[in-house]
């Protein structure tokens, strides 16, 4: 009798060994990155046609003086433009003032007759395309993305990072930060937006834009207990320096919605293909963004850096302000799942969490930080992010180490 009740004691801790070892190799699954099919390659990028669109790009000539390019014509790390200052007769001129002095039929006519005539300036002297600090940008609105980060419908946060060039350098942090990239599609108008009158009768111009994110700051900004995301605590996740390229160049469509319906975003890390989408994949048009915003911009139901904020000022998109398209799918965040979530609440009830005094959700939250950050799955120093388009340009991004600190 003794023996089989050992034999019992033995089988009994043999299967909670097994259980608790199968529970541990679940729990700790090495994150890994995801890439696309490889046949979803980058699109190659072109120059529109005249007819169907203006290219214009902001030529840095001095520490704080640009002139503006008509662009005609790309080769490798070069783009040939026809320099407008002779024709604008004003200093750091904006594309929408090429469009107000000249028009379009002038601007086709003239990128028609001069293109033979256009100097070839390196790409690396480009200017932004945008440079307020104020911006309106829209989550889950290709609805693979919204998918893949288990969210149903879209959603709206002001971001206040400051636009940066189309070759840039971003920060990492190892210890701290999960940083993610996003390509987007983004529009600009020439007056401010009141009312959807003002949309249909504004200049639109449309350019390529990286949204990059930490994930860490993200997930500690969600409020607890949203079903599906409100924006809020997207501001502080996406608003740091550098946070923010933008494309080289700054298109002007004869047809916007054409345009956009039918322009292609990829992105590539190390080479990789990790997102490609087509505009007409957006759930929301650019249109129905700014009603949105029209609507509801006012309210004061987001947050950064610990105060409540409007979407925008008494919901006016001012010019110069950049509505951002979201992302398609395949970013490297996943919000944590039911496995996650069910290996921090042992963590916390069972291997001791409950003694870090953290609430059981916040504990979940930052053990799916540390996950992260130790797998390092998130951009890391020496990768390479590319962003492309299929008449917008690319942006290149080199992601680095902190700065040392001094001693």
């Amino acid at each position: 009798m003794l023996a089989l009740k050992k034999r019992h004691a033995l089988v009994a801790a043999a299967f909670v060994a097994v259980a608790f070892g199968s529970v541990f190799l679940v729990c700790t699954a090495p994150l890994e990155r995801q890439s696309l099919d490889p046949v979803n390659s980058a699109p190659k990028s072109v120059i529109a046609p005249f007819d169907e669109a203006l290219t214009f790009a902001k030529l840095r000539v001095g520490e704080s003086a640009h002139s503006l390019l008509l662009v005609v014509g790309q080769t490798g790390t070069e783009v040939a433009g026809i320099d407008l200052g002779a024709w604008l007769g004003r200093d750091n001129p904006d594309v929408f003032d090429a469009m107000s002095v000249l028009g379009r039929r002038a601007l086709v006519r003239l990128a028609e007759e001069q293109s033979d005539r256009a100097r070839s300036y390196r790409r690396d002297r480009l200017l932004p395309a945008a440079t307020a600090s104020g911006h309106v940008a829209f989550g889950t609105n290709f609805a693979e993305h919204g998918e893949e980060v288990n969210n149903e419908g879209t959603f709206a946060f002001p971001k206040f990072a400051v636009p940066t060039a189309s070759t840039t350098t971003l920060q990492a942090d190892p210890t701290a930060v999960l940083l993610d990239y996003e390509a987007e599609l983004c529009m600009r108008f020439d007056r401010d937006i009141r009312t959807l009158d003002d949309f249909d009768k504004a200049v639109k111009a449309v350019f390529l834009c990286g949204d990059f994110t930490d994930r860490a700051a993200l997930l500690r900004g969600i409020p607890a207990g949203e079903d599906s995301l409100s924006g809020v605590g997207f501001s502080d996740a996406k608003s740091g320096p550098g946070l923010f390229p933008t494309g080289p160049y700054i298109v002007v469509p004869a047809d916007w919605r054409s345009f956009v319906s039918s322009e292609v975003i990829a992105t590539t890390l190390n080479g990789a293909p990790m997102q490609y989408a087509a505009g007409k994949e957006m759930i929301l048009d650019f249109r129905q963004m700014a009603a949105f915003v029209v609507e509801a911009g006012g309210d004061e139901r987001w947050r950064f850096e610990g105060q409540a904020v409007p979407l925008t000022v008494d919901g006016i998109i001012r010019k110069g302000a950049v509505l951002l398209s979201g992302t398609p799918a395949g970013v490297l965040f996943r919000p944590p799942e039911t496995r996650e979530i069910a290996c921090g609440a042992i963590a916390y009830f069972c291997l001791g969490g409950f003694l870090s005094f953290a609430s059981p959700r916040d504990y979940v939250i930052g053990r799916a930080i540390r996950r992260g950050l130790e797998s390092e799955s998130f951009l890391q120093a020496g990768d390479a992010v590319e962003h492309h388009s299929s008449r917008l340009g690319g942006i290149s991004a080199q992601i680095i180490g902190p700065a040392p600190q001094r001693q």
